[in-house]
């Protein structure tokens, strides 16, 4: 008999694929089993006589089946397999709560009308490609709020560039010509700076050299006194004026004839870096001459006048380096310098009519 049930353990152990079995179902199972065989064993012994010995051997046989079943139902069957019910119920686990997650705050997004301010180009091509290229001097008056505004050069051979800035009123002129006298000729007034030697303002054969030795020659000595300062002390990147009034008497301020202006009206001094004073720093250069351009431009505007006459500042005479190989630099400095002032002058200003001319001599600023 446990031969039978080795082998019957053997074939069922490695799948184990009975249908699933439980103690109730098993011990029916085996009781019917011992119910059946025990009852054949009665018929059988009735029939040969042996009533006794069958009867003992079917409830013999019904035992051990009944046996066998437990044993099957206990042993061969996995637990797995074996449907049972717990006798008591496990206590529920608490549900752990989840930490707080701090959220950022939503930024807001800007207005549809917001621009962000654009960083200053670093090259004096990036400057001059992001303007409008001006090609004659009947196109200027269009880039005016007035485009009947007169506007034309004295010399109608002069050599110059001009530009305009974008979405401004303001046309920026390179030319060739003197610096005391008007370069444009228009009905706009007219303003014209002069870079001073120093800052006690030196007249010429007092050590004046390039664009001031022109102006003591043609301004009367009051107006001269009246461009200083209150302390009499101009300091580089700082500007004063006052109003324009030259030698010759001859000459009105107005033309009525042609309907503009023979002469300026405002008369402003700008003190540059020298470079001996600053270590030939270029940096230097640049923000103190963007300060003084940038001053000269507001002085003007202030006092009503619309064109305004410049020299390329500190970059001549002793205000550059001594060394040659550090000149390029410090010039490049100063240009920049003056095109960037332009442009933030007339992005302040943009609905004004504004033409802020440089002339050199002997021929124009090379930008």
């Amino acid at each position: 008999m446990f031969t039978s049930l080795s082998a019957i353990q053997n074939a069922i152990r490695p799948s184990c694929q009975l249908p699933v079995l439980t103690p109730r179902r098993a011990l029916i199972t085996s009781l019917a089993s011992g119910i059946i065989l025990g009852l054949a064993g009665c018929v059988v012994g009735v029939l040969a006589s042996f009533p006794a010995l069958i009867a003992v051997s079917a409830v013999i046989l019904g035992v051990s089946l009944f046996a066998s079943g437990l044993f099957l139902c206990r042993y061969v069957c996995p637990p797995k397999i074996v449907s049972r019910r717990p006798s008591t119920e496990l206590p529920a686990e608490p549900t752990p709560e989840l930490p707080e997650i701090k959220r950022p705050k939503p930024i807001a997004p800007p207005p549809p009308d917001f621009i962000p301010p654009r960083p200053l180009r670093r090259t004096i091509g990036e400057m001059l490609f992001g303007w409008n290229c001006i090609g004659s001097i009947r196109q200027m008056p269009f880039f005016l709020a007035n485009d009947k505004t007169p506007l034309s050069f004295r010399n109608p051979s002069a050599r110059f560039r001009a530009w305009n800035i974008p979405s401004t009123h303001t046309i920026f002129v390179s030319t060739s010509g003197q610096f005391s006298s008007l370069r444009m000729q228009s009905n706009l007034p007219a303003a014209i700076a002069n870079a001073t030697q120093s800052a006690a303002f030196a007249k010429r054969g007092q050590g004046g050299l390039g664009v001031n030795d022109a102006f003591p020659a043609v301004l009367t000595d009051k107006c001269w006194e009246e461009s200083k300062p209150d302390s009499s002390i101009l300091l580089p990147g700082e500007c004063s004026s006052a109003t324009w009034e030259d030698k010759n008497h001859l000459v009105p301020c107005w033309d009525e004839e042609t309907k503009t202006y023979n002469k300026p009206l405002l008369f402003i001094q700008m003190l540059a870096p020298k470079a001996s004073m600053y270590q030939d720093d270029s940096k230097s250069c640049y923000e103190i001459t963007l300060r003084a351009y940038t001053a000269c431009f507001e002085e003007a505007i202030r006092c009503g006048c619309r064109i305004i006459q410049i020299p390329l500042i500190a970059a001549f005479g002793d205000f550059v380096p001594r060394a040659l190989s550090k000149r390029p630099k410090w010039i490049e400095s100063a240009k920049l310098s003056l095109l960037h002032a332009v442009e933030k002058t007339a992005k302040k200003h943009a609905s004004k009519d504004l033409v802020i001319v440089l002339t050199n001599i002997p021929q124009p600023v090379n930008l």
